[in-house]
């Protein structure tokens, strides 16, 4: 431990989340079925990385929400982590890298395209509320982890458009 070692190997298949006591605990209405590969051999700072989780058949309350996959592998002492879900509608994709030594030097960028406020309101309640939308954009952060004051992020909004209770709203511009 003194070195702080890391070697090990885990594979987990056809996990269903519900049967989890940890999911139950929280009394979450979400399932799903996962899987999982991750393998380390190195130190806590280069601990030589490669993982995979993916989540097939995600439901909220028995409706169908989606699928989800994130990608981890380390080179160096620098962390890479990717991850692609088309939840509740919308297509998410992330991908970003962190330092694993000093002061943790990050960054990171989200995609979204295809945002349908509408679908989770309806799932998740408001459900009278009638919103359809149609919401592209991307979102970065940069700077410290062990200094979150003194990170830096943008969020830039290249399409928006909304109707609610039968009011259009559209974006001319980008919003940021």
């Amino acid at each position: 431990l003194a070195k702080q070692n890391l070697d090990g190997y885990i594979v987990g298949k056809g996990l269903v989340l519900s049967k989890f006591a940890t999911v139950q605990r929280v009394e979450t209405r979400v399932d799903g079925v996962a899987s999982i590969v991750a393998d380390a051999n190195g130190t806590l700072t280069e601990p030589g990385l490669k993982a995979s989780l993916k989540i097939t058949g995600a439901t909220y309350e028995g409706h169908p929400i989606g699928d989800a996959t994130a990608e981890m592998h380390s080179q160096g002492k620098t962390l890479y982590v990717t991850a692609n879900s088309n939840l509740v509608g919308a297509k998410l994709d992330a991908a970003g890298q962190v330092q694993l030594d000093g002061d943790h030097q990050a960054q990171a960028k989200l995609t979204v395209a295809g945002l349908d406020i509408g679908k989770p309101l309806a799932l998740f309640g408001a459900g009278d509320v009638q919103v359809q939308s149609s919401v592209n954009g991307t979102a970065t952060v940069s700077g410290p982890l062990k200094n979150p004051k003194a990170l830096n992020g943008e969020v830039e909004l290249s399409q928006v458009n909304v109707k609610a209770q039968g009011v259009e709203l559209k974006a001319a511009e980008p919003l940021r």
